[in-house]
């Protein structure tokens, strides 16, 4: 069974997105880290210790519940992977980022990664474990646009609609910023819900948090 860390908000969880059950194939179980808001975890640097023992105490709680893996809703808690792994007896995947070894072998070491997020500014090489270079590049949604602002004001509501131009215009500078793209990678769970239509518009794979811990559940 999957388990996820989800951050405090309230902001809409569309189909797609890790923070909705029907994401999945069966509906996961779920732990909200009471501290954990957006603003606390979107950062160039780790969360406090404070926050940390948080999220690795709603972790050990998602394992005795009987959840066999465990992701969470933020992919810039990638440079806590190692703190919360080590607590656990299950395997734990912080964010879709930890696929850029996967995605090199199979792809090719210098292959162009275009990775998608919520605020390009604050993702740097410690979100990247040592694997951040030249061949990746960071687009974030526009901080002017509709869904950014949803999101970082923690609003209750927004149009689906406007949600879907802002997540597809990240991936459509991504590609026009680096013609040479060649996979694209979703470090944002709330642009998931348009990874089909990334997919079906740019012609190129694209990977995502939901994606590889649905593989490691039919793994185990």
């Amino acid at each position: 069974m999957i388990g996820i860390l989800m951050l405090n908000t309230r902001f809409p969880r569309l189909p797609g997105d890790i923070g909705n059950q029907h994401s999945f194939a069966e509906p996961p179980l779920y732990a909200r880290v009471d501290d954990a808001s957006v603003s606390a975890v979107v950062s160039d640097k780790k969360i406090d210790g404070a926050l940390l023992d948080q999220c690795i105490q709603s972790a050990l709680e998602l394992q005795s519940s009987g959840a066999t893996v465990i992701g969470t809703s933020c992919g810039f808690l990638a440079n806590v992977q190692h703190d919360i792994q080590q607590c656990l007896n299950v395997p734990f995947i912080s964010s879709s980022l930890l696929l850029v070894p996967i995605i090199r072998t199979m792809f090719g070491h210098n292959v162009r990664i275009g990775v998608l997020t919520f605020d390009a500014a604050k993702l740097g090489p410690s979100h990247f474990n040592g694997e951040l270079n030249s061949h990746i590049s960071i687009h974030g949604l526009d901080q002017s646009g509709p869904w950014y602002q949803c999101i970082a004001g923690n609003h209750e509501q927004m149009d689906e609609g406007l949600a879907g131009i802002d997540a597809m215009d990240v991936a459509a500078r991504c590609i026009q910023a680096h013609p040479d793209t060649k996979v694209l990678l979703i470090e944002c769970t709330n642009l998931s819900p348009w990874k089909n239509q990334m997919r079906t518009r740019f012609g190129l794979p694209v990977f995502d948090l939901v994606d590889a811990l649905e593989w490691v559940n039919k793994a185990l």
